[in-house]
Protein backbone atom coordinates (compact mmCIF):
# COMPACT_ATOMS: atom_id res chain seq x y z
CA UNK A 1 0.00 0.00 0.00
CA UNK A 2 2.93 2.38 1.09
CA UNK A 3 4.59 1.98 -2.53
CA UNK A 4 1.28 2.38 -4.48
CA UNK A 5 1.02 5.34 -2.45
CA UNK A 6 4.73 6.76 -3.38
CA UNK A 7 3.19 6.45 -6.82
CA UNK A 8 0.19 8.46 -6.08
CA UNK A 9 2.27 11.00 -4.55
CA UNK A 10 5.09 11.55 -7.72
CA UNK A 11 7.80 9.10 -6.15
CA UNK A 12 6.92 7.31 -9.47
CA UNK A 13 10.68 7.11 -10.17
CA UNK A 14 12.02 5.53 -7.17
CA UNK A 15 9.14 3.13 -7.57
CA UNK A 16 9.75 2.08 -11.11
CA UNK A 17 13.48 1.59 -9.97
CA UNK A 18 12.72 -0.79 -7.21
CA UNK A 19 10.60 -3.23 -9.37
CA UNK A 20 13.37 -3.39 -11.63
CA UNK A 21 15.37 -4.04 -9.41
CA UNK A 22 13.82 -6.34 -8.01
CA UNK A 23 12.59 -7.80 -10.95
CA UNK A 24 16.32 -8.59 -12.43
CA UNK A 25 17.39 -9.94 -8.85
CA UNK A 26 14.53 -12.73 -9.37
CA UNK A 27 15.80 -12.95 -12.90
CA UNK A 28 19.39 -13.58 -12.17
CA UNK A 29 18.22 -16.19 -9.26
CA UNK A 30 16.33 -18.49 -11.80
CA UNK A 31 19.36 -17.87 -13.92
CA UNK A 32 21.50 -19.40 -10.87
CA UNK A 33 19.52 -22.15 -10.56
CA UNK A 34 18.87 -22.83 -14.10
CA UNK A 35 22.59 -23.22 -14.39
CA UNK A 36 23.18 -25.58 -11.58
CA UNK A 37 20.38 -27.63 -12.65
CA UNK A 38 22.15 -27.70 -16.09
CA UNK A 39 25.39 -28.70 -14.57
CA UNK A 40 23.95 -31.55 -12.41
CA UNK A 41 22.34 -33.40 -15.49
CA UNK A 42 25.64 -32.76 -17.49
CA UNK A 43 27.26 -34.28 -14.59
CA UNK A 44 25.02 -37.05 -14.41
CA UNK A 45 24.88 -37.76 -18.14
CA UNK A 46 29.06 -37.37 -17.98
CA UNK A 47 29.22 -39.95 -15.06
CA UNK A 48 26.71 -42.33 -16.62
CA UNK A 49 28.41 -42.07 -19.75
CA UNK A 50 31.71 -42.58 -17.98
CA UNK A 51 30.49 -45.67 -16.27
CA UNK A 52 29.33 -47.16 -19.56
CA UNK A 53 32.63 -46.47 -20.92
CA UNK A 54 34.44 -47.94 -18.10
CA UNK A 55 32.03 -51.65 -18.07
CA UNK A 56 33.17 -51.55 -21.98
CA UNK A 57 36.96 -51.73 -21.72
CA UNK A 58 36.32 -54.50 -18.82
CA UNK A 59 34.24 -56.10 -20.77
CA UNK A 60 37.01 -55.98 -23.71
CA UNK A 61 39.50 -56.64 -21.05
CA UNK A 62 37.49 -59.67 -19.89
CA UNK A 63 37.57 -60.74 -23.45
CA UNK A 64 41.60 -60.29 -23.98
CA UNK A 65 42.42 -62.03 -20.63
CA UNK A 66 39.74 -64.94 -22.06
CA UNK A 67 42.21 -65.03 -25.15
CA UNK A 68 45.03 -64.99 -23.09
CA UNK A 69 44.68 -67.56 -21.01
CA UNK A 70 43.42 -69.59 -23.80
CA UNK A 71 47.48 -69.10 -25.28
CA UNK A 72 48.57 -69.80 -22.18
CA UNK A 73 47.17 -72.85 -21.42
CA UNK A 74 49.86 -74.07 -23.90
CA UNK A 75 52.44 -73.40 -21.29
CA UNK A 76 51.21 -75.05 -18.55
CA UNK A 77 54.16 -77.30 -17.76
CA UNK A 78 56.07 -74.16 -17.62
CA UNK A 79 53.62 -72.53 -14.97
CA UNK A 80 53.74 -75.71 -13.16
CA UNK A 81 57.10 -75.80 -12.76
CA UNK A 82 57.22 -72.26 -11.59
CA UNK A 83 54.31 -73.05 -8.87
CA UNK A 84 56.72 -75.54 -7.54
CA UNK A 85 59.82 -73.51 -7.44
CA UNK A 86 57.51 -70.98 -5.63
CA UNK A 87 56.59 -73.30 -3.16
CA UNK A 88 60.24 -74.57 -2.71
CA UNK A 89 61.73 -70.79 -2.07
CA UNK A 90 59.14 -70.56 0.58
CA UNK A 91 60.19 -74.10 2.28
CA UNK A 92 63.74 -72.89 2.33
CA UNK A 93 62.44 -69.71 3.87
CA UNK A 94 63.98 -67.41 1.26
CA UNK A 95 60.67 -66.39 0.01
CA UNK A 96 56.99 -66.38 2.13
CA UNK A 97 53.57 -65.49 0.51
CA UNK A 98 54.08 -62.15 0.43
CA UNK A 99 58.12 -62.09 -0.13
CA UNK A 100 58.91 -61.69 3.44
CA UNK A 101 61.11 -65.08 5.38
CA UNK A 102 59.28 -67.64 6.62
CA UNK A 103 59.20 -67.94 10.32
CA UNK A 104 58.74 -71.81 9.82
CA UNK A 105 59.94 -73.83 6.50
CA UNK A 106 57.12 -76.04 4.77
CA UNK A 107 57.87 -79.46 3.32
CA UNK A 108 60.93 -79.01 0.34
CA UNK A 109 59.18 -80.55 -2.74
CA UNK A 110 60.84 -83.31 -3.91
CA UNK A 111 62.84 -84.28 -7.02
CA UNK A 112 59.87 -85.75 -8.13
CA UNK A 113 57.86 -82.86 -7.99
CA UNK A 114 60.40 -80.60 -9.20
CA UNK A 115 61.08 -82.80 -12.73
CA UNK A 116 61.17 -80.92 -15.60
CA UNK A 117 58.66 -81.86 -17.74
CA UNK A 118 59.27 -79.08 -20.38
CA UNK A 119 62.02 -78.59 -22.80
CA UNK A 120 64.65 -75.94 -22.74
CA UNK A 121 63.74 -74.41 -19.41
CA UNK A 122 66.17 -73.77 -16.90
CA UNK A 123 64.42 -73.28 -13.74
CA UNK A 124 63.54 -76.39 -12.83
CA UNK A 125 67.44 -77.90 -12.67
CA UNK A 126 68.39 -74.76 -11.55
CA UNK A 127 66.07 -75.38 -8.63
CA UNK A 128 66.98 -78.86 -7.87
CA UNK A 129 70.31 -77.96 -7.12
CA UNK A 130 69.85 -75.49 -4.48
CA UNK A 131 69.88 -78.16 -1.33
CA UNK A 132 73.36 -79.08 -2.81
CA UNK A 133 74.73 -75.90 -3.73
CA UNK A 134 73.43 -74.33 -0.43
CA UNK A 135 74.75 -77.16 1.41
CA UNK A 136 77.97 -76.38 0.43
CA UNK A 137 78.28 -77.94 -2.94
CA UNK A 138 80.46 -75.95 -5.82
CA UNK A 139 77.64 -75.04 -8.69
CA UNK A 140 80.43 -75.45 -11.58
CA UNK A 141 80.40 -79.44 -10.48
CA UNK A 142 77.03 -80.03 -9.82
CA UNK A 143 74.83 -81.64 -12.53
CA UNK A 144 71.57 -80.43 -12.61
CA UNK A 145 74.02 -76.36 -12.64
CA UNK A 146 75.40 -77.95 -15.64
CA UNK A 147 72.10 -78.74 -17.61
CA UNK A 148 70.16 -74.93 -16.31
CA UNK A 149 73.27 -73.04 -17.22
CA UNK A 150 73.36 -74.88 -21.06
CA UNK A 151 69.57 -74.12 -21.22
CA UNK A 152 70.41 -70.48 -19.92
CA UNK A 153 73.23 -69.52 -18.47
CA UNK A 154 72.42 -65.94 -17.56
CA UNK A 155 69.28 -66.27 -15.93
CA UNK A 156 70.52 -69.37 -14.16
CA UNK A 157 73.75 -67.57 -12.29
CA UNK A 158 71.19 -64.50 -11.84
CA UNK A 159 68.84 -66.93 -10.06
CA UNK A 160 72.12 -68.68 -8.05
CA UNK A 161 73.16 -65.35 -6.86
CA UNK A 162 70.07 -64.74 -5.58
CA UNK A 163 69.39 -67.40 -3.78
CA UNK A 164 73.21 -67.98 -1.99
CA UNK A 165 72.99 -63.86 -1.01
CA UNK A 166 69.47 -64.46 0.47
CA UNK A 167 70.40 -67.38 2.48
CA UNK A 168 72.88 -65.83 4.48
CA UNK A 169 75.94 -67.70 2.20
CA UNK A 170 76.74 -64.05 -0.38
CA UNK A 171 80.64 -64.57 0.14
CA UNK A 172 80.24 -67.91 -2.53
CA UNK A 173 78.16 -65.73 -5.07
CA UNK A 174 80.59 -63.02 -5.61
CA UNK A 175 81.65 -64.73 -9.25
CA UNK A 176 77.69 -64.73 -9.99
CA UNK A 177 77.17 -61.23 -8.98
CA UNK A 178 78.32 -60.07 -12.75
CA UNK A 179 75.29 -61.83 -14.03
CA UNK A 180 73.02 -59.56 -11.19
CA UNK A 181 74.09 -56.31 -12.50
CA UNK A 182 72.38 -55.16 -15.92
CA UNK A 183 73.28 -51.67 -18.39
CA UNK A 184 71.95 -48.56 -16.86
CA UNK A 185 69.48 -47.55 -19.03
CA UNK A 186 69.04 -43.49 -19.37
CA UNK A 187 71.48 -43.13 -16.65
CA UNK A 188 68.91 -44.73 -13.90
CA UNK A 189 69.92 -47.72 -11.41
CA UNK A 190 67.81 -49.48 -10.40
CA UNK A 191 66.93 -50.51 -7.32
CA UNK A 192 68.22 -53.83 -7.55
CA UNK A 193 71.69 -53.00 -8.69
CA UNK A 194 71.65 -50.48 -6.21
CA UNK A 195 70.75 -52.88 -3.63
CA UNK A 196 73.67 -55.25 -5.12
CA UNK A 197 76.13 -52.11 -4.97
CA UNK A 198 75.46 -51.88 -1.09
CA UNK A 199 76.11 -55.32 -0.31
CA UNK A 200 79.23 -56.02 -1.98
CA UNK A 201 80.45 -52.52 -0.72
CA UNK A 202 79.45 -53.69 3.05
CA UNK A 203 81.41 -57.18 2.07
CA UNK A 204 78.04 -59.21 2.12
CA UNK A 205 79.20 -60.55 -1.06
CA UNK A 206 82.21 -61.61 -0.62
CA UNK A 207 85.84 -59.86 -1.69
CA UNK A 208 85.43 -60.58 -5.34
CA UNK A 209 82.09 -58.50 -5.74
CA UNK A 210 83.55 -55.37 -4.49
CA UNK A 211 85.74 -55.78 -7.49
CA UNK A 212 83.03 -56.40 -10.08
CA UNK A 213 80.82 -53.89 -8.57
CA UNK A 214 83.68 -51.08 -8.80
CA UNK A 215 84.40 -52.96 -13.11
CA UNK A 216 80.51 -52.14 -13.15
CA UNK A 217 80.65 -48.88 -12.50
CA UNK A 218 82.99 -48.11 -14.41
CA UNK A 219 81.75 -49.69 -17.38
CA UNK A 220 78.65 -47.46 -17.08
CA UNK A 221 80.38 -44.59 -15.91
CA UNK A 222 82.47 -45.01 -19.68
CA UNK A 223 79.31 -45.18 -21.58
CA UNK A 224 77.72 -42.06 -20.26
CA UNK A 225 77.41 -39.15 -22.35
CA UNK A 226 79.60 -35.99 -21.52
CA UNK A 227 78.67 -34.64 -18.37
CA UNK A 228 77.18 -30.65 -18.75
CA UNK A 229 78.80 -27.69 -17.40
CA UNK A 230 76.40 -27.84 -14.54
CA UNK A 231 77.29 -30.88 -13.55
CA UNK A 232 80.88 -29.71 -13.32
CA UNK A 233 79.89 -26.69 -11.43
CA UNK A 234 77.82 -28.88 -9.19
CA UNK A 235 80.50 -31.46 -8.18
CA UNK A 236 83.53 -28.73 -7.78
CA UNK A 237 81.05 -26.73 -5.15
CA UNK A 238 80.50 -30.33 -3.50
CA UNK A 239 84.26 -30.83 -3.44
CA UNK A 240 84.83 -27.45 -1.78
CA UNK A 241 82.08 -27.74 0.61
CA UNK A 242 84.30 -30.56 2.09
CA UNK A 243 86.94 -27.63 3.72
CA UNK A 244 86.56 -25.29 6.31
CA UNK A 245 84.83 -21.78 5.29
CA UNK A 246 87.53 -18.87 4.67
CA UNK A 247 85.50 -16.24 6.30
CA UNK A 248 87.45 -16.34 9.66
CA UNK A 249 90.63 -16.06 7.61
CA UNK A 250 89.65 -12.64 5.83
CA UNK A 251 87.36 -11.43 8.26
CA UNK A 252 89.47 -8.49 9.58
CA UNK A 253 91.35 -7.83 5.35
CA UNK A 254 90.39 -4.97 3.45
CA UNK A 255 87.00 -6.11 1.02
CA UNK A 256 89.31 -6.03 -1.81
CA UNK A 257 91.58 -8.16 -0.71
CA UNK A 258 89.66 -10.15 0.79
CA UNK A 259 87.68 -10.84 -2.48
CA UNK A 260 90.90 -11.41 -4.15
CA UNK A 261 92.03 -14.05 -2.18
CA UNK A 262 88.23 -16.20 -1.76
CA UNK A 263 88.45 -18.41 -4.77
CA UNK A 264 91.64 -19.51 -4.65
CA UNK A 265 91.53 -20.41 -0.53
CA UNK A 266 88.14 -21.69 -0.82
CA UNK A 267 89.49 -23.72 -3.81
CA UNK A 268 92.44 -24.94 -1.86
CA UNK A 269 90.82 -25.71 1.14
CA UNK A 270 88.17 -27.65 -0.90
CA UNK A 271 90.94 -30.08 -2.05
CA UNK A 272 93.06 -30.56 1.11
CA UNK A 273 89.99 -32.33 2.07
CA UNK A 274 89.18 -34.00 -0.98
CA UNK A 275 92.99 -35.28 -1.06
CA UNK A 276 92.77 -36.49 3.00
CA UNK A 277 89.26 -37.88 1.44
CA UNK A 278 91.20 -39.80 -1.51
CA UNK A 279 94.01 -40.95 0.41
CA UNK A 280 92.03 -42.70 3.24
CA UNK A 281 89.52 -44.21 0.41
CA UNK A 282 92.56 -45.75 -1.41
CA UNK A 283 93.49 -47.23 1.80
CA UNK A 284 90.03 -48.17 2.77
CA UNK A 285 90.09 -50.13 -0.69
CA UNK A 286 93.86 -51.94 -0.65
CA UNK A 287 91.84 -53.41 3.09
CA UNK A 288 90.20 -56.32 3.14
CA UNK A 289 86.08 -55.16 3.64
CA UNK A 290 84.82 -57.31 6.69
CA UNK A 291 81.85 -59.21 5.39
CA UNK A 292 78.73 -58.56 6.97
CA UNK A 293 75.13 -58.94 6.08
CA UNK A 294 72.80 -57.20 4.05
CA UNK A 295 69.60 -55.07 5.80
CA UNK A 296 66.18 -55.30 5.60
CA UNK A 297 65.83 -52.71 2.48
CA UNK A 298 68.44 -55.16 0.61
CA UNK A 299 66.77 -58.04 1.14
CA UNK A 300 63.52 -56.63 0.16
CA UNK A 301 64.84 -55.68 -3.42
CA UNK A 302 66.73 -58.90 -3.99
CA UNK A 303 63.62 -60.69 -3.16
CA UNK A 304 61.63 -58.82 -5.24
CA UNK A 305 64.47 -59.56 -8.36
CA UNK A 306 63.96 -63.22 -7.47
CA UNK A 307 60.46 -63.62 -7.63
CA UNK A 308 60.59 -61.19 -10.75
CA UNK A 309 63.00 -63.47 -12.36
CA UNK A 310 60.94 -66.67 -10.95
CA UNK A 311 57.65 -65.10 -12.29
CA UNK A 312 59.23 -63.84 -15.81
CA UNK A 313 58.44 -67.14 -17.68
CA UNK A 314 59.89 -68.35 -20.93
CA UNK A 315 60.96 -65.93 -23.64
CA UNK A 316 57.90 -67.06 -25.46
CA UNK A 317 55.06 -66.27 -22.77
CA UNK A 318 56.84 -63.90 -21.58
CA UNK A 319 54.80 -60.81 -23.31
CA UNK A 320 51.50 -62.94 -22.71
CA UNK A 321 52.26 -63.17 -18.93
CA UNK A 322 52.66 -58.99 -18.56
CA UNK A 323 49.68 -58.43 -20.48
CA UNK A 324 47.24 -61.01 -18.72
CA UNK A 325 49.05 -58.93 -15.26
CA UNK A 326 48.47 -56.09 -16.69
CA UNK A 327 44.98 -56.62 -17.56
CA UNK A 328 44.30 -57.62 -14.16
CA UNK A 329 45.75 -54.69 -12.42
CA UNK A 330 43.24 -52.76 -14.91
CA UNK A 331 40.22 -54.84 -13.59
CA UNK A 332 40.70 -54.93 -9.81
CA UNK A 333 38.73 -52.41 -8.25
CA UNK A 334 39.69 -49.53 -5.78
CA UNK A 335 38.56 -51.53 -2.93
CA UNK A 336 40.37 -54.40 -3.92
CA UNK A 337 43.64 -52.27 -4.59
CA UNK A 338 43.40 -50.57 -1.60
CA UNK A 339 43.21 -53.81 0.50
CA UNK A 340 46.47 -55.90 -1.31
CA UNK A 341 47.20 -58.98 -0.44
CA UNK A 342 49.94 -58.28 1.76
CA UNK A 343 53.14 -55.96 2.33
CA UNK A 344 54.05 -55.80 -1.60
CA UNK A 345 57.97 -56.41 -2.62
CA UNK A 346 59.17 -53.05 -4.14
CA UNK A 347 59.79 -53.49 -7.85
CA UNK A 348 63.14 -54.41 -8.36
CA UNK A 349 63.41 -52.60 -11.83
CA UNK A 350 62.56 -49.58 -11.01
CA UNK A 351 65.16 -46.51 -10.85
CA UNK A 352 66.79 -46.01 -7.62
CA UNK A 353 68.29 -42.65 -8.82
CA UNK A 354 70.81 -41.53 -11.44
CA UNK A 355 74.38 -43.45 -11.52
CA UNK A 356 76.02 -39.92 -11.30
CA UNK A 357 74.34 -38.69 -8.36
CA UNK A 358 74.71 -42.13 -6.77
CA UNK A 359 78.75 -41.84 -6.95
CA UNK A 360 78.90 -38.41 -6.23
CA UNK A 361 76.81 -38.67 -2.89
CA UNK A 362 79.00 -41.92 -1.80
CA UNK A 363 82.15 -40.21 -3.03
CA UNK A 364 81.84 -37.06 -1.38
CA UNK A 365 79.36 -37.46 0.85
CA UNK A 366 77.88 -34.40 2.70
CA UNK A 367 77.69 -35.67 6.30
CA UNK A 368 81.83 -37.04 6.12
CA UNK A 369 83.70 -36.14 9.37
CA UNK A 370 87.41 -34.77 9.18
CA UNK A 371 90.03 -36.99 9.95
CA UNK A 372 87.48 -39.93 10.33
CA UNK A 373 88.30 -42.69 7.95
CA UNK A 374 85.89 -43.13 5.35
CA UNK A 375 83.48 -46.16 4.75
CA UNK A 376 83.56 -49.09 2.20
CA UNK A 377 81.03 -47.42 -0.06
CA UNK A 378 83.06 -44.05 -0.02
CA UNK A 379 86.12 -46.20 -0.70
CA UNK A 380 83.80 -48.08 -3.93
CA UNK A 381 82.94 -44.78 -5.19
CA UNK A 382 86.02 -43.30 -5.50
CA UNK A 383 87.12 -46.33 -7.42
CA UNK A 384 84.47 -46.14 -10.15
CA UNK A 385 84.03 -42.34 -9.99
CA UNK A 386 87.43 -40.70 -9.74
CA UNK A 387 87.76 -40.69 -13.64
CA UNK A 388 84.29 -38.61 -14.01
CA UNK A 389 85.58 -36.60 -11.04
CA UNK A 390 89.07 -35.39 -12.35
CA UNK A 391 87.99 -32.56 -14.27
CA UNK A 392 86.87 -30.94 -11.32
CA UNK A 393 89.52 -31.49 -9.40
CA UNK A 394 91.78 -30.14 -11.66
CA UNK A 395 90.27 -27.08 -12.45
CA UNK A 396 90.13 -26.40 -8.21
CA UNK A 397 93.88 -26.94 -8.61
CA UNK A 398 94.15 -24.66 -11.07
CA UNK A 399 92.28 -21.83 -9.00
CA UNK A 400 94.00 -23.11 -5.89
CA UNK A 401 97.83 -22.49 -7.89
CA UNK A 402 96.91 -18.65 -7.76
CA UNK A 403 97.15 -17.89 -4.71
CA UNK A 404 99.86 -15.02 -4.76
CA UNK A 405 103.60 -16.21 -4.25
CA UNK A 406 103.48 -14.34 -1.35
CA UNK A 407 101.01 -12.26 1.19
CA UNK A 408 101.74 -8.36 -0.02
CA UNK A 409 101.40 -5.32 2.74
CA UNK A 410 97.75 -3.42 2.43
CA UNK A 411 96.96 0.02 2.49
CA UNK A 412 94.97 1.25 5.82
CA UNK A 413 93.78 4.30 5.87
CA UNK A 414 94.12 6.15 9.39
CA UNK A 415 92.56 9.61 9.37
CA UNK A 416 93.95 11.64 6.48
CA UNK A 417 97.13 9.44 6.17
CA UNK A 418 97.76 5.91 4.57
CA UNK A 419 99.57 3.45 6.62
CA UNK A 420 101.08 0.56 5.01
CA UNK A 421 100.54 -2.82 7.04
CA UNK A 422 101.85 -5.85 6.28
CA UNK A 423 102.18 -9.53 7.55
CA UNK A 424 104.91 -8.85 9.74
CA UNK A 425 104.78 -6.65 12.98
CA UNK A 426 105.24 -3.32 12.02
CA UNK A 427 108.13 -0.86 13.37
CA UNK A 428 107.80 -0.08 17.72
CA UNK A 429 105.59 2.90 18.02
CA UNK A 430 104.52 3.38 14.31
CA UNK A 431 101.22 1.71 14.81
CA UNK A 432 100.62 4.01 18.16
CA UNK A 433 102.09 7.45 16.32
CA UNK A 434 99.46 6.42 13.30
CA UNK A 435 96.84 6.28 15.52
CA UNK A 436 97.43 9.03 17.47
CA UNK A 437 98.36 11.10 15.00
CA UNK A 438 94.46 10.63 13.60
CA UNK A 439 92.82 11.02 16.67
CA UNK A 440 94.33 14.74 17.08
CA UNK A 441 93.38 15.52 13.74
CA UNK A 442 89.66 14.32 14.34
CA UNK A 443 89.40 15.87 18.32
CA UNK A 444 91.91 18.45 18.90
CA UNK A 445 91.65 19.62 22.30
CA UNK A 446 90.66 22.84 22.72
CA UNK A 447 92.85 25.87 24.00
CA UNK A 448 93.65 27.12 27.21
CA UNK A 449 94.09 25.20 30.27
CA UNK A 450 90.48 26.06 31.36
CA UNK A 451 88.75 24.85 27.99
CA UNK A 452 91.01 21.24 28.65
CA UNK A 453 89.84 21.11 32.55
CA UNK A 454 86.56 21.41 31.60
CA UNK A 455 86.31 19.36 28.46
CA UNK A 456 86.93 15.99 30.00
CA UNK A 457 84.56 13.99 27.80
CA UNK A 458 86.20 15.19 24.79
CA UNK A 459 89.46 13.90 26.07
CA UNK A 460 88.06 10.55 26.55
CA UNK A 461 86.52 10.26 23.10
CA UNK A 462 89.89 11.15 21.59
CA UNK A 463 91.06 8.38 23.45
CA UNK A 464 88.86 6.22 22.27
CA UNK A 465 89.49 7.28 18.93
CA UNK A 466 92.93 6.36 19.06
CA UNK A 467 92.29 2.97 20.42
CA UNK A 468 89.95 1.92 17.67
CA UNK A 469 92.57 2.67 14.89
CA UNK A 470 95.19 1.09 16.65
CA UNK A 471 92.98 -2.09 17.16
CA UNK A 472 91.46 -1.52 13.21
CA UNK A 473 95.60 -1.57 12.40
CA UNK A 474 96.63 -4.68 14.54
CA UNK A 475 93.56 -6.33 13.57
CA UNK A 476 95.19 -5.97 9.75
CA UNK A 477 98.14 -7.31 10.94
CA UNK A 478 97.51 -10.32 12.41
CA UNK A 479 94.91 -11.21 10.03
CA UNK A 480 97.59 -11.12 6.92
CA UNK A 481 99.59 -12.49 9.75
CA UNK A 482 97.42 -15.38 9.82
CA UNK A 483 97.11 -15.36 5.77
CA UNK A 484 100.51 -15.67 5.01
CA UNK A 485 100.74 -18.88 7.20
CA UNK A 486 97.34 -20.47 5.67
CA UNK A 487 98.62 -19.41 2.39
CA UNK A 488 102.38 -21.35 2.91
CA UNK A 489 100.46 -24.33 4.08
CA UNK A 490 97.49 -24.74 1.21
CA UNK A 491 100.67 -24.32 -1.32
CA UNK A 492 101.17 -27.70 -2.26
CA UNK A 493 97.59 -28.55 -2.05
CA UNK A 494 97.09 -28.94 -5.90
CA UNK A 495 99.86 -31.03 -6.53
CA UNK A 496 99.27 -33.97 -3.64
CA UNK A 497 95.42 -33.53 -4.81
CA UNK A 498 96.41 -34.08 -8.73
CA UNK A 499 98.97 -37.16 -7.07
CA UNK A 500 95.80 -38.54 -5.24
CA UNK A 501 93.60 -38.62 -7.97
CA UNK A 502 96.34 -40.33 -9.87
CA UNK A 503 96.40 -43.63 -7.61
CA UNK A 504 92.69 -44.18 -8.87
CA UNK A 505 92.76 -42.52 -12.39
CA UNK A 506 96.57 -44.85 -13.38
CA UNK A 507 94.39 -48.11 -12.78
Amino acid sequence: MATDWRWYFGDRDYYLRDKTEQLASDLAAAASRDRSERHRLAKQQGTLEERLNRLTDDVHRLVELSDLRDELDFFADYEAVRRRVRTALVAMELLGPSGRPMARSLALPSANELRDDTVDYWLAPATRSLPRVLGGADPAADPDVIEARRRDPERTDRFLALVLTLSGAGSRAGSLVPALLGPVRDGQVSGVDRALWLAAAGGALGPDSRVAVAAWLKDQVGVLPEPPPADGQRWRTRIQALGQPVSGVLKRLPAPVAEGYERPLTAARGLEAATALMTAAAAAWSEPSAGGGIDDATRAQLQGALVALVDEGTPAEAPLLRRAEALRRQLRTEDEAAAGTGPALPDPGAPAGRLVDLLIDDALPADAVPDEAPGPLTALAWQAAAGMLAPAVRVLAVAARALPPAVEPVDVTVGAQVLRVGPDPLLPGQAEAAARAAAELSYPLPSGLLGRLKDDDHVDTRQNEELRHLTRIEAVQTALAALRVEVDRLRDVPAAAEQALGRFTAR
